[in-house]
């Protein structure tokens, strides 16, 4: 009884503080316990409550932003941080339960207006996201996989066809790829030499394969691009 008590606690108090209060910011609620918004045309933000696994009822806050013409195969938190960064902690975990969840998602709601509102409106487009790479002006975790952080930024160049930039960061991702020795490494591998044959086509070539990439991530990831664009 305790534990469905606590539940419906934070299922209440996410409807109230996060969902509804942060519309007004563009965000919709995706899946059960996350909100997210589109902007730009292409690039996702998501915040997600995450749930501490051994039943203490508490929960973090993570947050992370995807371009969505960058293939994956799923959902991931990097380029991301724990919310709590923002206010110079290492991580927090907020209490749940009906004594704690008013004060833990007011908390939370104001600590995402004064600091990841900020940080998430200025990362916004993909210029502003190559020139704030591997930066510490926001307390981020770019990418814990060398590989993954040359991929990503490859990319970013590509859709800005700034082609030289591109071809360096997928040449130095491929090769890691390759010396890997995975099954999923050797498909990134592959991948990553037939985007090098692209960045010597036409802009217009590549620019439909980008399209080709979102259309997929928004296949993937089950979001109606209509739904969750925000136009600031």
């Amino acid at each position: 009884m305790i534990d469905k008590a606590a539940d419906s606690c934070f299922n209440r108090a996410f409807t109230k503080y996060i969902v509804k209060e942060f519309t007004q910011y563009g965000f919709k609620r995706y899946k059960s316990r996350n909100i997210a918004r589109i902007v730009n045309g292409s690039i996702l933000q998501f915040i997600n409550f995450q749930k501490e696994a051994h039943g203490d009822k508490s929960f973090t806050v993570n947050i992370a932003f995807r371009p969505l013409y960058i293939p994956h195969d799923f959902l991931i938190l990097e380029p991301g941080s724990r919310i709590a960064k923002f206010n110079n902690q290492t991580d927090k975990w907020w209490y749940f339960t009906e004594i704690y969840v008013e004060d833990s998602f007011k908390e939370v709601s104001q600590l995402l207006k004064d600091k990841v509102l900020y940080m998430f409106n200025t990362l916004s487009t993909t210029d502003e996201l190559i020139k704030h790479y591997n930066s510490n002006i926001f307390p981020i975790s770019w990418y814990s996989d060398q590989s993954n952080g040359f991929y990503d930024l490859a990319y970013l160049f590509l859709k800005e066809h700034r082609f030289e930039e591109a071809i360096d960061n997928f040449t130095k991702a491929s090769e890691l790829y390759k010396a890997y020795g995975f099954d999923w490494s050797e498909e990134k591998y592959k991948e990553c030499r037939e985007v090098l044959r692209l960045c010597k086509e036409e802009k217009d070539t590549v620019d439909k394969y980008l399209n080709k990439c979102e259309k997929k991530s928004l296949e993937v990831l089950k979001i109606d691009k209509e739904l969750f664009m925000y136009n600031k």
